[in-house]
């Protein structure tokens, strides 16, 4: 699932590719979990796949936690409305889920540095065919 990048290379950032690859999952915090940070890394890298990949991985990361947050605060509005037991269970798994994305987020950002391509499962293979690259 992990596969190690021996050599450090410069990204079209300027700055060295596991640094680039770092910045888009931890950039990401400050702002709320938006995927700004990736977005911004796409815009800026064209060559380097490494730092392609972690970009397009914290983007689509981000971006299923946004769409299940988002779910559960639909699902609890209607239902909250309903029966009042609902609320606090699905309270807990919004925290639930935006606490296991805070951790996604840290590994990913640390699996970065140490310059490994690792996937989350499913968003990785997902990412890794926007990135354009092989599947290791």
């Amino acid at each position: 699932m992990a596969a190690k990048e021996n050599k450090t290379k410069q990204s079209d950032s300027g700055i060295s590719s596991e640094i680039a690859a770092l910045m888009a999952y931890a950039l990401s915090i400050p702002t709320c979990g938006l995927p700004i940070s990736g977005a911004i890394l796409l815009l800026i890298e064209k060559k380097d796949t490494f730092v392609i990949f972690h970009a397009w991985q914290s983007i689509v990361l981000l971006a299923s936690i946004y769409i299940i947050v988002f779910a559960m605060m639909l699902v609890s509005f209607i239902f909250g409305n309903i029966a009042f037991i609902f609320l606090p269970i699905i309270t807990f798994f919004s925290i639930s889920v935006k606490l296991g994305g805070f951790v996604l987020i840290v590994w990913c950002s640390y699996k970065a540095y140490k310059k490994e391509l690792w996937r989350i499962p499913f968003i990785g293979d997902m990412a890794a065919r926007l990135a354009k690259i092989d599947k290791k």
